[in-house]
């Protein structure tokens, strides 16, 4: 049960008591997922599967900051890919758009993740991972 410290106990010089369950968020254990083999292991996966596009490579387009958000579910599959960017011209916005549906395939079919966990059970867990592409 937790108790809160109303203004006039401040006041008075009160201090309010606090007891949490043993069950609750604040003790829960906490694991964040993990692609297997690691952090260097996604990179490289990343890395392999989605290559900078040569049409845009050619025009010295710079895509400029990215992120990836997605989801991976309790059986570590990877869902709900969302990929954002600068706005682009018109210019490259087919090459963007080729591109960016690339990247959601090469996140869609990563191997199973090491799920996030709470207390030992697998957790549903929202991932953002912010790059950024050099040309």
């Amino acid at each position: 049960m937790s108790y809160a410290q109303s203004p006039m106990d401040v006041m008075r010089g009160r201090t309010a008591t606090t007891q949490t369950r043993p069950d609750t968020l604040l003790d829960a254990k906490k694991e964040m997922p993990r692609f297997p083999g690691g952090y260097d292991a996604m990179m490289d996966y990343i890395a392999y599967h989605i290559k900078y596009p040569k049409s845009l490579r050619k025009k010295k387009y710079s895509i400029g900051p990215m992120t990836v958000k997605f989801l991976i579910q309790t059986n570590g599959k990877v869902r709900d890919v969302q990929v954002t960017s600068r706005p682009t011209t018109p210019d490259v916005a087919e090459e963007m758009s080729d591109y960016v549906t690339n990247i959601v395939k090469v996140f869609t079919r990563m191997p199973r993740w090491e799920p996030a966990r709470v207390n030992g059970t697998p957790i549903n867990y929202q991932y953002v991972l912010p790059f950024q592409v050099e040309i």
